[in-house]
């Protein structure tokens, strides 16, 4: 957290920042950092240098800084002049010159000059969901040897001795061979079986993993903190009293039909005809409104358009018949309010 004079920011930003919007578009890089506004390089998509407030950056992680607008929108926020606004925060701040300062929750009266603007901001957690790679368990593949009996038929040959006698009646020869006694022997085979056993590969089990996507909910608790403002102990006659703008629900967003809206230094410059909600939830979504307004009598001093796209990023406050915006009319009349914005067929 640093501090100035008149002004505690939340973010200290050095120069070669690269500067994102909302929608992580790339802007461009902080060539100067001033008190109060971050100088953005002109380039790609500045045609000019732009002169950004630091009150519009939403997050910085120490490489890139992030707006709560999109590119469109910054484009519109009449950021592209140097703005003599924030004179009132050097040190040649001259008399009357308004102050921003931020409201502690213990703040005092006595601790705000006449002519500061207050600014107390409102927490709320979100919750975000990290995954990390657990074990669930293991599967264990085992072998046991099992024996068991097998037997096998096998047809084997074997010869066999048959004797035949048969009578007959021939002519003899008295060689050598006659009348002389002895014994023949005639062989007989046979086969035997052996047995021998081989190693065979009878099966094969393959162990593979493939990862399942479910859906796990999970749930906690968050905080957020609201803003009630008493003013029971004011006197009376002193004007009409401003929230400052925080929407929780569509229904803030409606009820805003009608009332009239006012510059920073209370000049009426519309009346509220149109809530343009963008597509998707609720949360995404805040911040990003347009409202269309009737100029009504200030139809010619918006150079004839019966129009004005007012963003939601400008409103600062809501009362009971008013809309307060941070800018002042001739911030509003150079603003570009005047042209629809790119996206807005996509929007509610």
């Amino acid at each position: 957290m640093e501090s100035t004079e008149g002004t505690i920011r939340q973010w200290n930003i050095p120069e070669g920042t690269e500067i994102r919007s909302v929608d992580d578009e790339k802007l461009g890089k902080a060539v100067a950092v001033q008190p109060d506004y971050i100088v953005v390089e002109k380039g790609f998509f500045f045609p000019t240098d732009y002169y950004i407030p630091t009150t519009a950056v939403t997050n910085y992680d120490g490489d890139k800084a992030y707006l709560g607008l999109t590119k469109d929108e910054v484009l519109h926020q009449g950021w592209d002049r140097e703005p003599t606004a924030y004179a009132a925060y050097s040190d040649a701040t001259t008399a009357g010159a308004e102050r921003l300062v931020e409201a502690a929750p213990t703040g005092t009266a006595e601790r705000y000059a006449e002519g500061d603007t207050i600014r107390v901001p409102v927490h709320e957690e979100e919750l975000a969901a990290t995954k990390r790679t657990v074990e669930r368990g293991q599967v264990r593949i085992e072998k046991d040897v099992v024996a068991e009996e097998r037997t096998l038929d096998v047809p084997v040959t074997e010869e066999r001795v048959t004797v035949t006698r048969r009578a007959v009646d021939r002519e003899g020869v008295a060689d050598d061979t006659a009348f002389t006694e002895g014994t023949l022997e005639v062989p007989v085979r046979g086969e035997e079986v052996d047995l021998e056993k081989r190693v065979r590969v009878a099966e094969e089990v393959e162990i593979g993993k493939e990862a399942m996507q479910r859906t796990e909910t999970v749930g906690g608790t968050v905080r957020r903190e609201e803003v009630r403002v008493d003013d029971a102990g004011l006197a009376t006659g002193r004007g009409p009293q401003q929230m400052a703008w925080a929407p929780t629900a569509y229904a803030d967003y409606d009820v805003l039909t009608g009332k009239d809206v006012h510059s920073a230094e209370g000049d009426k410059v519309g009346t509220i005809k149109r809530a343009f909600r963008p597509s998707g939830d609720f949360a995404a979504g805040v911040g990003r409104h347009y409202f269309l307004l009737d100029p009504g009598a200030l139809r010619d001093w918006f150079g004839g358009y019966d129009e004005v796209y007012l963003p939601e990023s400008a409103i600062t406050g809501v009362g009971d018949d008013r809309v307060t915006v941070s800018y002042t009319k001739d911030q509003i009349k150079n603003a570009g309010w005047t042209t629809r914005p790119a996206d807005l067929d996509s929007y509610r």
